[in-house]
């Protein structure tokens, strides 16, 4: 009875409460970016950065405070803003977005999420996209992929980076799972296309960051996180040394040792 209540009354008013902090930025972000595009000045930028972290603030203050939402972090975050990083995480949700924006808020650069070009078309997050630089990837085609992804690296030289990237490229469900016939039980079979892009590009990243989040129950949606029917997530972090990966073969391999490695904590976890 409890969750349904949460699910008719708490729901509606947390995402009213994040959709108006969201939308009441969107004006200045839009004006920035124009400008950005129009004069080129770096400060522009610096003044994007501060309107998201400002956001990414009060989101996390209406989850944790208002809705009551605890993040439990474990394993090592302890990073610096100075430095350069690649983010990488397992996606079960809608919700992991928000996670992660605010466990690394104002501890490494704002992330530049590297998704889909479908995202252009959510309210809001085509306008942030363009202004904040994201690569919007087609995912079916590589190499204009990796053209876009080096082409917004252009415009961001001289300052401090994040990306940040769901591998598998979109939320784990059981027939998602069946369909790519995944070597994983919790987790699908992820993508290096961005992230070899990345790593073979002239910027020296610090770390690769990697989140694994966990929710008490597997069978969650968004509904139920903005409900506050999922009272405590569980994030594992670690920071991996950037060895040098020669070759996509070689960096596959890397990446499906973490997947490997996240899948079997996420058993851990549940079994």
């Amino acid at each position: 009875m409890l969750n349904y209540f949460r699910r008719f009354f708490v729901g509606p008013i947390i995402a009213l409460l994040i959709s108006t902090n969201m939308f009441f930025w969107i004006t200045p972000i839009f004006i920035l970016g124009l400008f950005k595009f129009i004069f080129k000045f770096k400060f522009f930028d610096h003044l994007l950065d501060r309107i998201y972290q400002l956001t990414v603030s009060i989101n996390e203050f209406i989850l944790k405070d208002i809705l009551g939402v605890h993040f439990i972090i474990q394993g090592d975050l302890k990073v610096e803003y100075s430095n350069n990083y690649i983010v990488l995480s397992n996606h079960f949700s809608w919700a992991d977005t928000f996670i992660v924006q605010s466990i690394l808020n104002k501890k490494i650069p704002p992330l530049k999420f590297l998704s889909k070009r479908q995202v252009n078309f959510i309210p809001f997050v085509g306008i942030i996209s363009w202004a904040f630089n994201f690569p919007l990837l087609n995912r079916n085609k590589k190499y204009k992929d990796r053209e876009k992804i080096i082409e917004n690296l252009k415009l961001m030289q001289g300052k401090n980076l994040s990306f940040f990237i769901f591998p598998e490229g979109t939320r784990f469900t059981q027939k998602k799972a069946i369909d790519q016939n995944t070597p994983f039980k919790y987790l699908l079979k992820p993508k290096i296309g961005g992230f070899t892009t990345l790593l073979n590009t002239s910027i020296e990243y610090k770390n690769i960051i990697d989140l694994t989040i966990l929710y008490p129950n597997q069978n969650i949606n968004f509904w139920d996180f903005l409900s506050g029917n999922i009272s405590h997530i569980y994030i594992y972090g670690r920071k991996l040394t950037n060895t040098p990966l020669k070759g996509s073969h070689q960096i596959k391999e890397w990446v499906y040792q973490k997947w490997k490695e996240k899948d079997n904590l996420l058993k851990s976890f549940r079994d």
